[in-house]
């Protein structure tokens, strides 16, 4: 019986340190499809001069961790205006949980570049942000890098830690 116990709080451990892991893996592919969205924003609302209900439709049929977060955007926009809509889907969405506070600062922050009429200041908004993101993801990456192993290893070193003190 005891065994059994044992078993069951190192894989407790063991598997918290692999959800730590992933919610790391998560964020760096998170943060990577923002980068990819707000790059693709700009490029559509300067070169095509799209609106933003197209490019929230145009993207949200497209495969990718945002659909949800997208749909969600798109059913609410009719009432209410972009900039509002974003920011409270973004502060909602279980999608962006994974996300820390700044990141999900930098992320509302794509909303806030819509607010410019001239393109050439929503151009250079979306880069800033752009640039914003891209080093939260090299952060990201870094941090990946670093801590996945660290976090499953310590899960399981942790379970048989807690096993050992209770003998």
């Amino acid at each position: 019986m005891f065994s059994f116990g044992a078993a069951c709080i190192i894989l407790s451990f063991t598997l918290e340190g692999m959800r730590r892991a992933s919610l790391l893996i998560r964020r760096r592919q998170l943060l990577l499809e923002c980068v990819r969205l707000c790059k693709w924003m700009e490029r559509e609302a300067v070169d095509r001069r799209a609106t933003i209900s197209e490019m929230v439709t145009l993207q949200k049929e497209r495969e990718s961790l945002l659909s949800d977060f997208l749909t969600q955007i798109e059913n609410e926009i009719a009432e209410k205006s972009f900039d509002q809509v974003w920011k409270e889907t973004v502060s909602t969405h279980s999608t962006f949980s994974c996300l820390s506070k700044e990141d999900t600062k930098w992320v509302e922050k794509i909303s806030h570049a819509f607010n410019h009429i001239q393109l050439e200041s929503l151009e250079k908004e979306l880069k800033f942000i752009t640039s914003g993101l891209q080093s939260a993801y090299d952060n990201a990456c870094d941090n990946e890098g670093k801590f996945v192993k660290i976090y499953r290893t310590l899960g399981f070193i942790t379970g048989l830690i807690a096993v050992l003190l209770l003998i």
